[in-house]
């Protein structure tokens, strides 16, 4: 987390150089009017110190990582620069403002150049954000805020009692791939040539990755971290990813005969033997020049999901298939996720089923991937409710 200092933040407005003259704790939250009076569960003198002590929960090389940190980031010039006043001393009316400030920022808070933080041109905002990153940035601020009052660094949550937008309707992912457009996907993947060697390790090398994407409906973070040993056989022969998720909750993700046949052909072009041993600590997921015991970070594995999509996009624009392109267009790492859920869910598999494979607190949030129930609904209503039940359907 960057210190609130020149050195820290090159471009003039956000160097916060105009609060050198201004008492240390004024500014910086040493005495914020929100600090909690009991004795702090980490040591953390200011509002800076305390973020780095939250954000070390993560590693610093995931998405997470960086998406906390720039959320967290922009708070904390927003609550100096614009209120004039320390992170820990915000109140709920500030915080409102906060989320309408996002929506439509001043020009200086907006950079469209895609710059490093030290850049001169930096600026803590590409553009001004929508509902949903607004949305977003809200769930991240708010599991900090909690985590800080849970450390007793903060007395309470202001953005607790932040007034929500509620929606009186289930909202169900329309980010994933419907069968068809899948379908299309793998029977593309498949006309990979596969003359060279390097052909065959690198068709092989994608595939591998979408098996386990689709199979396992993983996370990019789980894919990232990931070890060849840490794919493990049971007693009774069963094969399990243990994974170590988000809030370091661990679990096991089934590995279907299907799957381990594709990590098994992917190990054995490469140089490996058929299966992992314990411990091996092999990338699960490695570069295409080889065996590594190096973990490709977040982006890398995000761009690869990503630049594959585009690919195959492309090709369905060449066969006119315009509906299938735009979905692969727009298609990330996450959208596999949703897929392999909502594909899970349309074969009929057990909602509690689905729920340990999507590692899921609550069943509710499995639920959004039951898209067929408002199909049926909507039939069963066509099918059954009827103004005249002597006349049947109305004709159009």
């Amino acid at each position: 987390m960057p210190e609130i200092e020149e050195t820290a933040t090159p471009a003039p407005f956000f160097a916060l150089s105009k609060l050198e003259n201004a008492p240390a704790s004024t500014l910086d939250g040493t005495s914020g009017i929100n600090r909690a009076t009991l004795t702090p569960w980490i040591t953390a003198s200011n509002d800076s110190e305390a973020i780095k002590a939250w954000l070390r929960n993560f590693d610093a090389e995931s998405h997470t990582y960086r998406a906390y940190e720039k959320e967290a980031l922009r708070l904390l010039l927003w609550a100096v620069l614009e209120q004039k006043k320390p992170l820990s001393s915000l109140v709920t009316d500030d915080f409102e403002e906060y989320f309408k400030f996002l929506a439509s920022p001043p020009t200086h808070w907006v950079s469209t150049a895609r710059v490093e933080r030290e850049s001169p041109e930096w600026a803590p905002l590409r553009a001004p954000l929508k509902p949903s990153s607004i949305k977003q940035a809200k769930v991240i601020l708010n599991a900090m805020m909690i985590w800080l009052v849970n450390a007793r660094y903060l007395a309470g949550n202001p953005l607790a009692i932040v007034r929500q937008k509620r929606s009186s309707q289930i909202k169900r992912p329309s980010r994933y791939l419907p069968m068809t457009t899948w379908e299309f996907f793998w029977d593309w993947l498949e006309t990979w040539p596969e003359i060279t060697d390097r052909q065959q390790r690198d068709k092989l090398r994608i595939q591998m990755l979408f098996s386990l994407l689709y199979v396992t409906a993983a996370r990019l973070s789980d894919v990232a971290q990931a070890t060849m040993g840490d794919l493990r056989q049971d007693d009774d022969g069963y094969w399990w990813w243990h994974v170590v998720g988000k809030g370091e909750k661990e679990g096991e993700i089934p590995i279907t005969p299907e799957l381990l046949g594709w990590i098994k052909r992917y190990r054995m072009l490469n140089g490996l033997s058929p299966l992992p041993s314990p411990g091996e600590n092999i990338a699960l997921f490695f570069r295409s020049n080889g065996p590594s015991e190096e973990r490709l970070s977040d982006s890398v594995i995000y761009r690869t999901v990503t630049k594959t999509m585009r690919k195959a996009a492309a090709e369905a624009d060449l066969r006119k298939q315009f509906d299938i392109s735009a979905r692969l267009r727009d298609a990330s790492t996450h959208w596999m996720r949703h897929t392999a859920l909502t594909h899970q869910a349309q074969a009929g598999m057990n909602i509690v089923t689905i729920k340990a494979n999507a590692r899921h607190n609550s069943i509710a949030t499995t639920s959004k991937y039951l898209h067929d129930e408002e199909k049926l609904r909507h039939k069963e209503n066509r099918d059954q409710v009827h103004i005249r039940r002597s006349q049947g359907e109305l004709k159009e």
